[in-house]
């Protein structure tokens, strides 16, 4: 043994760059639940007093009614679960703003959480070596998950005050071009609402600019628009359409990035994607069934 490890194991390159260091977020997460007196914004999590026990227990007794058969504690569809794949599509065209034009629940992937689907996302593209293009300043936790599937974060051009700079990006994407391809992103990673750290959100005019630049230089570019923090705000709902209402946006590869677990229950780890590109959609079902073959049938009839 060394280090309290045993010698002679071989790792592969992933597994290396795993144990290279521990996340930042289990960190954090670990000490907030030692300190459980203590509400630990740094690891979101939702004040006790305040999660939703009563919804929950309802909607147990309600799922022990409508389903005597007690599917909900079955395995479930690698997917998710047809019901709620139609409660979410219905759920997103509430949001002000929002169209969808073709958006249809089979267009849903249900995921452990908004994580798992990034994740998979990112080895659905990526192999180690090569890099995301990510907002500026970006989430930690996704900068970590980069990290250890070993691919790297460069930063897109911004303005002073955080606007995506699109011109600069159409720049960036030209030199790339100019050098061959060298260093090109293999994938776009935006947080369209409420972006962690910076809190701002993408204004329509600055997703429109986007697409300009990103439908005469980098057609094939997918896109990510993680909208995580769509729904935690103080007053009216922002009335911003997502990539995915917007006509620039409709010929391109994007995924909309959603979750349940932060509006609703931290614990239940329920999170969802949403694109029209049916290659992306296969390929998250298709590595999801590699990974877990569905997610948990009680959790997801819990919203």
């Amino acid at each position: 043994m060394t280090n309290g490890r045993e010698t002679g194991l071989r790792l592969s390159a992933t597994g290396q760059l795993a144990l290279r260091e521990e996340p930042v977020i289990t960190r954090l997460m670990t000490a907030a639940l030692e300190r459980p007196e203590l509400l630990s914004l740094a690891a979101g999590f939702t004040d006790n007093a305040r999660l939703p026990a009563a919804a929950v227990e309802r909607a147990v007794a309600a799922l022990r009614v409508s389903d005597p058969g007690k599917s909900y504690l079955q395995y479930g569809r690698n997917a998710g679960d047809p019901a709620l794949r139609e409660a979410l599509a219905g759920h997103m065209r509430t949001f002000p703003g929002e169209t969808l034009p073709g958006i249809d629940p089979g267009d849903i992937v249900v995921t452990n959480g908004s994580q798992q689907l990034l994740y998979m996302t990112v080895q659905l593209f990526c192999d180690p070596g090569d890099c995301v293009w990510v907002q500026a300043p970006s989430y930690f936790v996704f900068l970590e998950l980069l990290r250890g599937l070993g691919v790297r974060a460069v930063s897109m051009p911004v303005t002073p005050d955080g606007t995506v700079d699109a011109e600069g990006c159409r720049r960036q994407l030209q030199q790339w071009r100019l050098e061959g391809g060298t260093g090109r992103p293999r994938l776009a990673y935006l947080m369209g609402a409420f972006a962690n750290p910076s809190t701002r959100s993408l204004a329509a005019e600055e997703k429109t600019a986007l697409a300009e630049v990103f439908r005469s230089e980098a057609p094939e570019l997918p896109v990510v628009e993680d909208m995580a923090y769509r729904e935690l705000y103080f007053g009216a709902a922002p009335a911003i359409p997502s990539m995915l209402s917007m006509e620039a946006w409709r010929d391109h590869p994007v995924l909309y990035a959603g979750t349940l677990t932060k509006p609703f229950a931290t614990g239940l780890k329920i999170g969802y994607g949403v694109t029209r590109s049916t290659v992306w959609r296969e390929g998250l079902e298709r590595i999801k069934g590699h990974q877990d073959f569905g997610s948990s049938q009680f959790a997801q009839a819990l919203p």
